[in-house]
């Protein structure tokens, strides 16, 4: 009986993770796809990798950061790299790695 319920709960709770990662996971590409229409750039492939999850604290709480890597170009030839990242389901900060320089924006609401 309680190896049962140990399963049901380690079944519930990786659905669950599996849920989050996914949700997370369509926030950031509707997130750099917003931003590389706004920035005139190309998103290559259809790949937006989940790069680093961190703890981080905001507001005096304790969050999870996830931060998602993907590549895009200028001209369909030369592949740059770009950053976004999600915490609370919503989209804290951008990174963009071009030629000329990085671009940083800072997407957290002030307060």
């Amino acid at each position: 009986m309680h190896e049962a319920l140990a399963l049901l709960l380690v079944a519930g709770g990786l659905a669950g993770l599996w849920s989050w990662s996914t949700a997370g996971r369509e926030c950031a590409i509707t997130a750099i796809d917003k931003l590389c229409r706004e920035l005139a750039l190309q998103r290559l492939d259809d790949s937006v990798a989940l790069h680093r999850l961190t703890l981080e604290r905001q507001y005096g709480r304790l969050t999870v950061l996830r931060v998602y890597r993907f590549e895009f170009s200028r001209d369909g030839a030369q592949r740059h790299i770009g950053e976004v990242a999600l915490t609370n389901g919503a989209l804290a900060w951008a990174q963009v790695h071009a030629p000329e320089g990085a671009i940083y924006l800072d997407l957290r609401p002030s307060g």
